[in-house]
């Protein structure tokens, strides 16, 4: 307000009888929304600066990784060393040798097999705060004529480490990349990758027949055709009428939910009740507040950091009705209330739209179409989470600011229900903080263009909303701040105590600007680009309902869903010019309709850059979070719609588009019941919960749907296996393999029922072959190593255990298997060294004290009584 206030003051005369501000006054507006957003961007880098997690591109040499493949699902905290080595080689001793590095963890540095340690390293070593800036030594004394090796180990708990180095001198020029060397946690040393090169995404994330659009796209030709035609004459039809009625308005908004409610009716029973981003999460947070009858805090539950306010009355629902929440019965509630909420944001932002473009018939509907069948609402709605609640509310604030905005002189009443709108939306969901700025500028816009009230008036005003928002969910975030020191809290601050980071665990300038692999590999797009991931999760369900592969993910439809991706590209091109054409208006004229367009997008994409740099995890990149601007996103669709539609020749095709986007969009979340897919992940979905006999039967229906699906046949072949009945499972198995010799799900099944038998040969040909396949594919190799365990290769086992951690690290069996022939080799640096890996993944496992045991007979180590102290 005072900022506001002391431009009006000094520049008053820049404002015309219009209420039209000047260039002078646009300059200086300009000037202070960029300082604020610089500002913003600061503050984030020290937020993130103490464990960094971005590799800038400024570095000297490239940064380099393990290049393991990227996984869907969570790892655990774990203090692991990556180590990178580079070896070259020269003729003479340089007088000086500069040494330029960059390390994302703590480094040390061996020259040639000796440690080196500068008081630059030891420093970092205290500090971990600097433990990434760069650091720069002479290193020339410490280098041989010959053949020299640099190795630096990196140690990094939340996600992989990473470095970037130089080495100059007089005829010396050695940089980190590809040539490099690197093992992870004593894995088999394999060629470095480069950080800023994402790799290709595990193909056993994917469905298989909805993996690339183009080949979605033919295979759903002719139902995409059939719609095309109906699309057609459904926009001939209502270009008929160039007005917007308000009855048919009514009309279009009933039959929009009505789809909604038939979508929910008929997919229901097709979705279990985990079937949703962290919803067995939400789902413990009602069952603690149901059953404890208090609220929890960030300590308590993974998803127990969230405002209680969704999960409270959920709770107190269910338990008035005398509904128990591990009951069926209080999944379909729960569902019909989050069908309702959805149905309550199509109407909401459909109504916030049309406040700022006076639409046609042909623009009415196509909006509405926007709102009512844009992906991200299309399947988010039909899960248990407080993101639907959150939407809702927010909608409904931004609905009253513009309402507000449009009357000469707002009344005391409106300012106190926008409050506790806005206060509701905090109690809710944390990320609607950004809605208070937004509505807070959009409303002193208003009131100083208006100039209807003097100075102290619009303070009274707008201090009456910052006191509803305060009662309504000040207690909260007080009681946070009171319990951890902060009032904001999530599940990815240490704090918090849940230990568990996602990959890639960094960020490059790459991943804000690349754009364009949704387009041909949507699903899990989010390990390619932050732009990606959102597009893939706003425009489909591109992370398969919050599963860790497709297989175990909802069961849409995903060959259309992955056509759908391509039509996608019209509405995001009606986004996009709306907002260009927004962006003009609010240059040209500075208004609070302008501001509301603008403003909150901007807030919002600058949190979604701060939580991507603070938790750089695929999780973190996910569209909904950005649906408390939904109504914002459908009123610039409705403003690039108008701008194509005053273009004649277009109008036709751009209703035609829409009514065919739409249609598909819907067609892709109608399950298909009796599907072989359907059945498929009904059957791995029960085989995850050890119902063997259950997914049998479901891989049988959907064989007889189907008999050549040999993805289907070979999981059925691992039920036989885990059944015992093993022929079964090989006369199965050679089955499939005689039609599909490369089909991997069978060889290891094969190789598994040939290890029970002792036939050692056809086993270890059986996973040699998966590990040729899928080099990144651990259980190949974890076949490996059991054959080579049976056989008592104590050499050939240790190899083939470190191949394995090549793949895979957080396996403790593997580092048992490892730590017991380290003991055997007699190489006792790197069975203690192993040893500390295991106490760190599984601390309570009675393993780990017989090890020491064995650690201490062999070698000169502690027992674990001594060791209590000082640790291994």
């Amino acid at each position: 307000m005072l900022a506001v206030a002391a431009v009006r003051v000094c520049y008053s005369d820049a404002v015309s009888k219009r209420g039209r501000l000047g260039g002078r006054t646009r300059a200086i507006a300009g000037f202070v929304l960029v300082s604020i957003a610089i500002a913003l961007l600061w503050n984030t880098c020290g937020q993130w600066r103490a464990e960094r997690s971005f590799l800038d591109p400024f570095a000297a040499g490239t940064w380099i990784v393990f290049p393991w493949a990227p996984r869907a699902s969570n790892h655990v905290v774990l203090p692991l060393v990556t180590e990178f080595r580079q070896r070259f080689a020269i003729e003479d001793v340089p007088e000086r040798a500069q040494l330029d590095l960059r390390a994302l963890g703590t480094a040390e540095i061996h020259i040639n097999g000796q440690r080196y340690s500068p008081p630059e390293i030891t420093q970092r070593h205290r500090n971990p705060k600097h433990a990434t800036e760069r650091i720069q030594l002479d290193i020339a004394s410490r280098l041989v004529v010959g053949e020299n090796v640099l190795t630096f180990r990196v140690e990094r708990s939340r996600g992989p480490a990473a470095i970037a180095f130089s080495l100059r001198g007089p005829g010396l020029e050695v940089e980190s990349g590809e040539s490099a060397e690197v093992s992870l946690a004593g894995s088999a040393h394999v060629a470095a990758r480069a950080a800023n090169l994402r790799p290709v995404i595990d193909p056993r994330l994917l469905d298989e027949r909805a993996r690339h659009t183009p080949d979605a796209l033919r295979a759903n030709a002719i139902p995409l055709f059939v719609m095309a035609l109906g699309s057609a004459a459904l926009a001939a039809l209502l270009l008929r009428n160039r007005d917007a009625a308000p009855a048919a308005l009514r009309i279009g908004f009933l039959l929009v939910a009505g789809a909604w409610v038939a979508l929910f009716f008929h997919n229901h029973d097709s979705l279990p009740r985990d079937v949703g981003f962290d919803a067995a999460h939400h789902w413990d947070y009602v069952t603690y507040v149901a059953e404890r009858g208090s609220l929890p805090l960030a300590t308590e539950g993974y998803q127990m950091y969230q405002p209680p306010l969704y999960y409270a009355l959920s709770a107190t629902a269910l338990t008035a009705f005398g509904i128990d929440p591990g009951l069926a019965q209080a999944d379909f509630a729960m569902r019909i209330v989050s069908v309702v909420l959805g149905i309550l944001q199509v109407g909401l932002v459909f109504a916030f739209a049309r406040a700022f473009v006076p639409q046609s018939m042909s623009g009415s509907t196509a909006t509405l179409l926007f709102a009512g069948f844009l992906p991200a609402q299309l399947y988010l709605f039909q899960f248990v989470t407080n993101e639907s609640m959150a939407a809702v509310v927010s909608a409904l604030a931004l609905l009253l600011t513009v309402r507000m905005c449009g009357e000469a002189a707002p009344p005391l009443r409106a300012y106190l229900a926008l409050g506790c709108a806005l206060g509701i939306a905090l109690l809710t969901k944390v990320s609607t903080l950004v809605l208070l700025p937004t509505c807070f500028i959009a409303l002193a816009l208003h009131e100083w263009n208006a100039r209807s009230r003097a100075l102290p008036a619009i303070a009274l005003r707008l201090g009456v909303c910052l006191v509803a928002i305060a009662a309504v969910s000040g207690w909260h975030y007080l009681r946070v701040y009171r319990a951890f020191g902060d009032p904001f809290v999530g599940n990815w601050d240490a704090i918090s105590g849940f230990g568990v980071w996602q990959d890639p665990g960094y960020r490059v300038l790459g991943d804000y600007f690349r754009f364009g692999g949704a387009l041909l590999e949507p699903f899990y797009a989010s390990f390619r680009s932050i732009p990606d991931g959102i597009y893939s999760t706003l425009f489909g369900d591109g992370l398969g309902g919050g599963a860790t592969n497709l297989r175990a993910g909802a069961p849409w439809r995903y060959g259309p869903m992955s056509a759908h991706y391509l039509l996608s590209i019209g509405p995001l091109c009606g986004v996009a010019i709306g907002g260009w054409v927004a962006v003009r208006r609010l240059f040209r004229e500075i208004t609070s309709h302008g501001a509301l367009l603008v403003v909150l997008p901007a807030l919002l994409a600058l949190g979604l850059v701060y939580i991507t740099l603070v938790a750089p995890t695929y999780g973190a990149v996910k569209a909904f979070y950005l649906l408390p601007a939904m109504a914002c996103f459908t009123a610039l669709f409705a403003l690039g719609y108008a701008a194509v539609e005053r273009r004649s020749r277009l109008r036709a095709i751009a209703l035609a588009w829409m009514l065919l986007w739409a249609a598909n969009g819907f067609y892709s979340f109608w399950v298909d019941v009796d599907s072989p897919e359907t059945l498929f992940r009904a059957g791995a979905r029960q085989y995850a919960q050890r119902e063997i006999e259950t997914a049998a039967s479901f891989y049988r229906n959907a064989l007889e749907i189907d008999p050549n699906r040999h993805l289907i046949r070979a999981e059925l072949c691992r039920v036989y296996y885990e059944l015992g009945e093993i022929e079964q499972a090989k006369r199965e198995c050679a089955y499939v393999l005689e039609r599909d010799a490369d089909q991997v799900e069978a060889l290891l099944v094969d190789g598994a029922a040939h290890f029970s038998q002792g036939q050692l040969d056809a086993a270890d040909a059986a996973f040699a072959r998966v590990a040729a396949l899928v080099p990144r594919d651990e259980r190949g190799l974890l076949g490996l190593v059991l054959v080579a365990t049976k056989r008592g290769d104590s050499r050939a086992l240790t190899e083939r255990i470190r191949e394995h951690l090549r793949v895979n690290p957080w396996v403790p069996d593997e580092r048992v298997l490892l730590v017991e022939h380290l003991i055997r080799l007699g190489d006792q640096a790197q069975a203690t060294e192993q040893l500390q890996y295991l106490r760190h993944m599984a601390p309570r496992d009675p393993r780990v004290d017989r090890l020491r045991e064995q650690l201490a007979r062999a070698f000169s180590y502690p027992r674990p009584a001594e060791a209590e102290a000082t640790g291994p």
